[in-house]
């Protein structure tokens, strides 16, 4: 498995690699992502400001994770442990054929290596409540539950927010 940069020229697999994410989460009742999220835009300016990864399996994009310094407003109310110097986890997708088979966590170990090798103390990242399956996956990678948030136009549920020091 290798994990690079995603290029302006794989929008379309990136979108498709969403998209696939957007109909796991409606066959489980999940609102969290749907038509206008992740939105092309969102996904494109990923890319153009570097921040957008992907797992690759034989030259194949299979997925995605989005790695910032860009930090929602709703984060000002969670008691992060580390104040200063971290990065935020956007957006990890992973292709449903290539679902329980190491690749998330694959995804989080090279964010935590990126984040370690700039120089950042943390990552922080939410994940829908309601998926049992996100929350339990980032608590048995050693991510700690440091409170809730809530996002406009996403009152189906609140947000488990998660932290860990690099």
């Amino acid at each position: 498995m290798q994990i690079d940069k995603v290029c302006l020229s794989e929008l379309s697999d990136a979108l498709k690699i969403y998209h696939s994410c957007v109909c796991q989460h409606k066959s489980s009742g999940f609102k969290q992502w749907d038509e206008h999220y992740p939105s092309r835009e969102i996904v494109e300016r990923d890319i153009l400001k570097g921040y957008l990864f992907g797992a690759y399996s034989e030259s194949r994009l299979v997925a995605l994770i989005a790695i910032t310094n860009d930090e929602p407003k709703e984060y000002e109310k969670v008691n992060w442990k580390e104040k200063s110097s971290f990065l935020i986890i956007h957006r990890l997708c992973v292709h449903e054929f290539f679902l329980r088979k190491g690749v998330a966590n694959a995804l989080m170990s090279f964010a935590e290596e990126y984040a370690k090798n700039q120089n950042y103390l943390s990552i922080r990242l939410d994940t829908f409540s309601l998926n049992e399956g996100a929350v339990f996956f980032y608590k048995k990678i050693g991510y700690s539950k440091v409170g809730y948030v809530n996002f406009p136009k996403r009152e189906d549920s609140d947000y488990t927010c998660f932290e860990k020091k690099v």
